[in-house]
């Protein structure tokens, strides 16, 4: 009965603040700024309140008030081709496109600044259908209250603290015991909330700013119920499980190379650690422990913004990560190593208003192996676009 479990790993993976690999939101920020400029930025110098999101240090460049508003769209493309030893075929899952909405407002208070913003960092499915019989859908929405302290003009301290939602859709196909005869799809919703914080750090020494960020691991607790086919013998089980949103450390500099020109540079580490295994509980079935067999996530961000007047702003920016997960995770877990190439620009529209346009194109391929754990041997293929607009004023 080893398959009868993977849908059920793929619950807890799928309830993380973000998926492992090229996905694990490819420019690895928020903000249609970040997008443009790959990430390059998000450490050591994110702009305006949506500084909250990622290094709430960075809250004290802000002089008086500042909100941020914005919504950036991804596209998916995903494609799996099966190894002959399995009996080969290709399979491709439906393109999908997600919205993913972010603002956020903060105001300074003598040396301190405060900061509330509401993002939604992740959204994704991977449905491949009745051909393959691997489906999975989620979606997230965070609440991050922030602070930062101005200790002098080289040095500042900041912290945020979140709420996490996760929700997810999942079908998956049940074998019979001895793992050959399929006996129908199961399909399981579940949702949860984590309760965390993350803090953070900038120091400044002109022409350079450098950041660290350091979020530890937050524990979710998922309740759901999953529903199996005709003649299982259990026609649904309620389920509960805690797992955790990656611990994570990020370290980035930013540097003012001349008047018009600045230079970005990131690196984030995401540990799945707390995840290697997972217990699940049920109401009629036994506890089942889960070997996952989840890693870290490295991932480098560079970009840069080019001001050729005191109006427009130019953009650029590529960024790298690893795969996460291990050879036998299922191929509706999309996750391997891969780029994205981003641009865009920066307009001031008004005397304190200013309008971010960045895109970007992300891709990765990964080949699994045969193994006696691999169910997913063969080859996959993940691109996309993604696309963001943002509003911002600083005052």
């Amino acid at each position: 009965m080893k398959r009868f479990w993977l849908f059920l790993a793929l619950l807890v993976v799928f309830v993380h603040a973000g998926v492992a690999g090229i996905l694990n939101r490819p420019a690895n920020g928020i903000t249609a700024r970040d997008l443009a400029t790959a990430g390059g930025f998000t450490v050591a110098y994110p702009d305006g309140a949506s500084a909250v999101f990622i290094n709430p240090a960075v809250l004290v460049e802000i002089k008086s008030w500042a909100w941020d508003l914005g919504l950036v769209g991804l596209t998916t493309d995903f494609s799996y081709d099966r190894d002959p030893l399995l009996g080969g075929g290709s399979f491709g899952a439906k393109n999908e496109v997600f919205l993913l909405p972010y603002g956020a407002v903060a105001y300074r208070w003598q040396d301190f600044v405060f900061a509330i913003g509401l993002d939604a960092p992740y959204g994704l499915a991977a449905d491949y259908g009745d051909k393959l019989g691997f489906d999975a859908y989620m979606s997230f929405a965070d609440i991050s209250l922030g602070a930062a302290y101005e200790f002098n003009e080289y040095f500042s301290l900041g912290a945020s603290f979140k709420t996490v939602y996760g929700d997810t859709d999942l079908r998956m196909p049940l074998l019979d015991p001895t793992g050959t005869a399929l006996l129908g799809l199961t399909t399981t919703e579940a949702n949860g909330f984590g309760y965390g914080f993350q803090v953070g750090a900038l120091f400044r020494c002109d022409p350079f700013k450098i950041g660290l960020v350091y979020s530890p691991s937050i524990k979710i607790s998922a309740d759901g119920e999953t529903k199996f086919p005709a003649g299982v013998g259990i026609v649904s089980d309620n389920m509960s499980a805690d797992i955790y949103q990656p611990k994570r450390f990020g370290v980035g500099v930013s540097w003012q190379a001349l008047d018009e020109l600045r230079l970005g540079l990131s690196y984030f580490r995401t540990d799945y650690e707390k995840n290697d295994k997972v217990a699940v509980h049920y109401d009629n079935l036994l506890t089942n422990v889960l070997d996952l067999g989840w890693g870290a996530v490295d991932a480098v961000h560079a970009g840069l913004e080019y001001e050729p007047d005191d109006i427009w702003t130019l953009r650029l920016g590529g960024a790298w990560m690893n795969a996460g997960t291990p050879d036998y995770s299922p191929p509706s877990i999309p996750d391997g190593a891969g780029w994205i190439v981003t641009g865009g620009v920066g307009c001031q529209v008004a005397k304190h208003t200013y309008f971010d346009l960045g895109t970007g194109y992300y891709f990765a391929d990964r080949r699994i192996p045969v193994g006696a754990r691999n169910i997913g041997a063969g080859d996959v293929d993940l691109n996309g676009w993604m696309l963001g607009i943002g509003v911002r004023q600083e005052f």
